[in-house]
């Protein structure tokens, strides 16, 4: 990042990629690709977790932050978020002067908003900033659905008067509008001490969007509002109390979608600079007010009347597609190319069960074959006394193992 001054007398932070960053940052993708494909196939265990999944959602966030002209129109939509707001200010960019490796916005003269010594001299105080950093995430999540992901202290400017600035556009989220719902429904079940509500909610963020233990699963959220969340919400850490339930819900194989934990990262970084700024910032009552607008509106008859035409436009859709399956079917059907696929959960345990009593089976016949010719060249005295020896032991070995490996796998 350098400053500079155009030719109209204008100062600006320009900002430049360096040469061959690109090309180094693709190879290191590739390579964290590899290794979590490489994970996937030999540790069965964390596949769950969707390692793939983690990588190439990291890839994204940072090929988005090596092109410029997107951070360019990012900052664009969130200076129209943010028109009017005297409480934060939005760089303006250049993009006369801006390309895909170099961009140019407005030079933003602060200290960073953890700076508390300085506040007097930019007359203003922390416990009011901590309250309008908090508040300005909220709005992002619940009313723009489109949020600065990575709000640390050193991206966040105190400007004067109370006045915050944001940097580093590079890494943002966005929301759908069924996210900022469940989220709102995640915050609300955990305010009224709703377990399954809660775990209904969560379950939308996850991967999977089921488990097979959802009984124990409320059971234990259940127990973790009642002893410890509402124990730290009371202290104002709804960060906190959220990544609490994230976790319980990792403990049960459940996967959080990419997007999420991004959110609960932004969520995470600002509640801790707003305690730094405000030791006794509580952020119930910030986060309540837009966690109850969000369920009112859902229930608003406009809300409803909206998703009652989405609903029957979809099966309008659905019912004008039937007829073309059907179609299709019986198409594929008279041309025998109709296939049908069973998988069978377990079958490849029973398969490797059937190979291994076959292998016992096989052993055992191969011993007593031995045995049987080994006694019939003993009996026949034909001189072939040492090859019958031979035999006897030889079949010895093969029974001591056959019975070695029985027990080894307990399958007596």
């Amino acid at each position: 990042m350098y400053r500079a001054t155009t030719r109209t007398g204008k100062r600006v932070a320009v900002k430049v990629q360096r040469p061959g960053v690109r090309r180094i940052i693709e190879a290191d993708l590739l390579l964290m690709r590899s290794i979590a494909e490489w994970i996937v196939e030999r540790v069965p265990d964390v596949t769950w977790m969707n390692p793939v999944g983690t990588v190439d959602e990291f890839a994204r966030s940072v090929k988005r932050e090596l092109d410029f002209a997107i951070e360019a129109r990012i900052i664009e939509q969130f200076r129209k978020n943010y028109d009017g707001d005297p409480r934060v200010f939005v760089p303006r960019v250049y993009t006369e002067l801006s390309s895909e490796r170099v961009l140019a916005m407005d030079w933003v003269e602060g200290v960073r908003v953890d700076d508390i010594a300085q506040y007097g001299r930019y007359r203003s105080n922390p416990q009011t900033v901590a309250v309008t950093g908090a508040d300005t995430l909220c709005k992002q999540v619940f009313e723009h659905r489109f949020f600065h992901a990575d709000p640390h202290p050193g991206n966040i400017l105190l400007i004067g008067e109370n006045r915050i600035a944001f940097l580093d556009y590079g890494m943002v989220g966005s929301l759908e509008e069924t996210d900022t719902a469940t989220i709102a429904d995640v915050l609300r079940a955990i305010f009224r001490q709703d377990a399954e509500s809660a775990v209904q909610a969560m379950l939308q963020f996850t991967t999977s969007g089921e488990t097979d233990e959802y009984s124990a699963l409320v059971h234990e959220v259940a127990d973790y509002i009642a002893f410890d969340a509402q124990a730290i919400i009371s202290t104002g850490e709804v960060g906190k109390a959220i990544d609490r339930l994230t976790a319980i819900m990792r403990k049960y194989r459940l996967q959080l979608a990419p997007r999420v934990s991004l959110l609960m990262k932004a969520l995470a970084t600002v509640e801790s600079t707003g305690r730094a700024l405000d030791p006794e910032i509580d952020m119930v009552p910030i986060i309540q007010p837009y966690v109850e607008r969000i369920v009112a509106q859902r229930f608003s008859p406009g809300q409803l009347a909206r998703e009652a035409r989405q609903n029957m436009a979809l099966l309008v859709r659905m019912g004008r597609q039937v007829p073309g399956d059907v179609g299709h079917l019986m198409r594929m059907l008279r041309a025998g190319k109709l296939k049908i696929q069973l998988n069978h959960e377990g079958i490849n345990h029973l398969a490797a069960a059937i190979d291994r009593a076959s292998n016992r089976v096989t052993v055992g016949l191969i011993t007593g074959a031995i045995i049987v010719g080994s006694s019939l060249l003993l009996a026949a005295d034909i001189g072939a006394r040492t090859l019958g020896l031979s035999g006897f032991i030889f079949a010895g070995l093969l029974g001591l193992s056959l019975v070695f490996s029985i027990l080894r796998s307990r399958d007596i």
